[in-house]
């Protein structure tokens, strides 16, 4: 995770994937959880793209109380990215999950989300219409 190049970052995240399909939620210790908040601060936009992917599958891999107890506050930040790439991936990731999670995960998580971003007057319009 430490490599300079991202391209290999991301892969060490695949893998990590991959493994905690059999290892379960408890890989995802503080280190691992802060490593993904290291990466979504890569310059490269495409980076954060991958990470929130990832964090996506690691949620329907997971379930809704593992998630909501390691990645789920870090995978939400999409929202507020300044890559309208990394926001409109991150929605349909985040509408692939809450068909696992259900209606309460998007009523309770994502609707307050996006009214919040709806209603801030410091963001722009885009970020705004990315939230509807």
């Amino acid at each position: 995770m430490k490599d300079k190049i991202s391209g290999v970052k991301i892969k060490v995240v695949e893998g990590l994937v991959k493994i905690s399909k059999v290892l379960g939620p408890k890989m995802f210790n503080k280190e691992l959880i802060e490593s993904f908040n290291n990466l979504l601060k890569e310059e490269a936009w495409w980076v954060w793209l991958s990470i929130y992917d990832l964090m996506g599958e690691i949620g329907k891999n997971f379930g809704r109380k593992a998630f909501s107890d390691t990645l789920e506050e870090l995978f939400l930040k999409y929202f507020d990215d300044k890559a309208a790439a990394v926001r409109e991936t991150g929605f349909k990731k985040a509408g692939e999950i809450s068909e696992h999670f259900g209606q309460d995960w998007v009523t309770e998580k994502l609707v307050p989300k996006a009214v919040q971003n709806y209603s801030n007057p410091e963001l722009s319009y885009l970020y705004r219409m990315t939230c509807i």
